[in-house]
């Protein structure tokens, strides 16, 4: 399924069972979540957009694991940024975990947001509210970060924890205008971690590691980096 047809699943699936829905949320969904069964090149944007290949989606593979954390206090809290343009640092996202304080702090799960000129475009909180509990406890995630048809989108997918169970998926997509931005190809894995912040409970912090990164191109091709970064 090309990206001209899954648009058009998306358009049929949004008149028939979203009212009020937008078929560009429909097809952000399918895009970041419909991997297992029509494949990343299957889904990309038409080579035809672009006379060379160009990195329109990239992926992260983290791996937090905790000593023993403070539940009462919400300890520790982390905070990871994403950003599409390591030159360009006007519009990001943002993930916080055991905690959100964009406006206010409220404790446990996490949040995301999308950052645009210094003011939060899109955001989504964690249902539940479960801070870090168990001692050891270890989360496994994947952050997702696309630009497509002028938007630049933001998920995460995959999650796991030790208590958490499984977090992420669709309902936490983020979107916001791209810009001049057409490309991730000044995405930075490194950037990425230089970036992290363990803002409160670092000690009860065993390992904080960024295993892989995937750069997935126009035309199909997925490049693959083992990072194994550690903080």
């Amino acid at each position: 399924m090309n990206a001209i047809k899954l648009g058009r699943v998306a358009r049929d699936t949004c008149t028939a069972n979203y009212r009020g829905c937008r078929a560009r949320d429909v097809l952000a969904s399918a895009i970041l979540y419909m991997i297992p069964w029509c494949g990343f090149a299957a889904v990309g944007p038409s080579v035809a957009q672009s006379a060379e290949p160009y990195v329109y989606m990239v992926e992260e593979e983290w791996e937090l694991t905790v000593t023993e954390p403070k539940p009462l206090i919400h300890s520790p809290q982390l905070t990871f940024y994403l950003t599409p343009d390591k030159n360009q640092g006007g519009s990001y996202f943002q993930l916080q975990v055991n905690h959100a304080a964009r406006e206010g702090f409220t404790g446990g799960g996490f949040m995301v947001t999308a950052i645009r000129d210094d003011d939060a475009y899109d955001e989504a909180r964690s249902d539940f509210r479960d801070p870090l509990s168990a001692e050891g406890e270890q989360l496994r995630w994947t952050s997702v970060m696309a630009v497509i048809d002028g938007d630049l989108l933001f998920a995460i997918k995959d999650g796991q924890g030790t208590q958490w169970g499984s977090f992420g998926g669709p309902e936490y997509i983020l979107r916001m205008p791209a810009g001049s931005i057409n490309s991730l190809k000044n995405y930075s894995p490194e950037h990425s971690v230089e970036s992290t912040d363990i803002g409160f409970g670092a000690n009860r912090v065993q390992s904080l590691v960024l295993k892989k990164s995937r750069k997935h191109y126009s035309d199909g091709n997925i490049v693959e980096s083992i990072v194994n970064t550690s903080l």
